[in-house]
């Protein structure tokens, strides 16, 4: 699928989101943009609030965006539940519930973290994933297609594989993987 092709879901997804969560959603944010001394992550697709300062938690925001938007987070979730079992994806370390993944992270830059994975290679696929869980309240990653999806499980897995033999590793415990049909259906189709 063309560049073109994915950039046209962008910005139909971003009027979905901006539909459900009103006007602070962007595209291609940028977690660090003035600063100059570390690498800076652009994501996809953001759902603020942002907290671009130092310690600043917004944890009570998150808090009430999860109790105003519970039926949304639970479409992802079940969307994410029926990826993993239709991929054998189960492990000892997945999420046990939707509640679980949004108490994972407590020092989130954003509410909602979303990379969309087409034709990036297994390491840019990696980086992604640590990309939306280490901003997002809640991280999504989106397989463009079959074997993007088949991919990013399996990116997960070795991080699961690692924690589980005492590796260090980024814990992923704030993921959910969608499909590309499944975003649309959760926040395209407005």
């Amino acid at each position: 699928m063309s560049h073109r092709s994915l950039r046209s879901y962008q910005k139909r997804w971003l009027r979905g989101l901006k539909q459900e969560f009103g006007p602070e959603c962007v595209t291609e944010w940028a977690a660090f943009s003035r600063t100059l001394d570390r690498y800076s992550p652009r994501l996809d697709l953001a759902v603020g609030p942002f907290s671009t300062t130092p310690g600043g938690l917004l944890t009570q925001d998150f808090a009430r965006l999860c109790g105003e938007h519970d039926e949304f987070l639970r479409a992802l979730w079940s969307f994410h539940s029926e990826n993993e079992t239709r991929f054998g994806a189960q492990s000892p370390q997945s999420i046990l519930n939707l509640q679980f993944a949004l108490n994972s992270n407590h020092n989130a830059r954003c509410f909602l973290a979303i990379e969309i994975e087409n034709a990036v290679s297994r390491k840019h696929l990696m980086g992604g994933i640590m990309n939306a869980v280490a901003l997002g309240h809640l991280g999504i990653v989106i397989g463009w297609t079959e074997e993007k999806l088949r991919a990013t499980f399996r990116a997960r897995a070795y991080l699961h594989f690692l924690e589980a033999v005492d590796k260090p590793t980024m814990l992923v415990q704030n993921l959910l993987i969608l499909s590309r049909a499944q975003a649309d259906q959760a926040f395209g189709l407005y």
